[in-house]
């Protein structure tokens, strides 16, 4: 494993790159084979919290300690890190299904705990923000 200090930034802005890439592959083939069905809203909602807000997140633990002089809670960041990501998972792929057709409870409760969890390493990443470690920095 990477050991940097730019480590969790790096992560975020790697898996951004690939949401984008993830999703271009989907606008792609919708429009080429009308695939998985007629529409873009899951695929736009893919690529803005997969893409823009893990680049903004990766961004901001660059910027925002070196400001301070200080250094995020590692921990946390890695938290935030699957809690968002499952997050975004459950709610597009929850979405793209309700979309194509299926209706359930258990796909309504998806969409809810995508939301959840996008919600909860939100929050866990403005904490992380607003209480860095004050250390020396290398």
């Amino acid at each position: 494993m990477l050991k940097s200090k730019y480590f969790m930034s790096i992560l975020f802005t790697i898996t951004s790159f690939m949401y984008l890439f993830v999703g271009t592959l989907f606008i792609t083939m919708e429009i080429m084979f009308k695939f998985p069905s007629d529409h873009f809203n899951p695929v736009f909602m893919l690529m803005f919290y997969g893409f823009v807000v893990m680049m903004i997140f990766g961004i901001s633990y660059i910027f925002i300690p070196g400001i301070v002089k200080s250094t995020i809670n590692v921990r946390l960041a890695k938290i935030e890190y699957i809690i968002y990501n499952a997050g975004i998972i459950s709610l597009f792929t929850s979405i793209e299904l309700v979309y194509t057709g299926l209706r359930s409870a258990v796909l309504a409760s998806s969409i809810i705990i995508g939301i959840l969890l996008i919600l909860i390493s939100v929050a866990i990443h403005a904490y992380n923000l607003m209480f860095l470690h004050h250390a020396k920095y290398e």
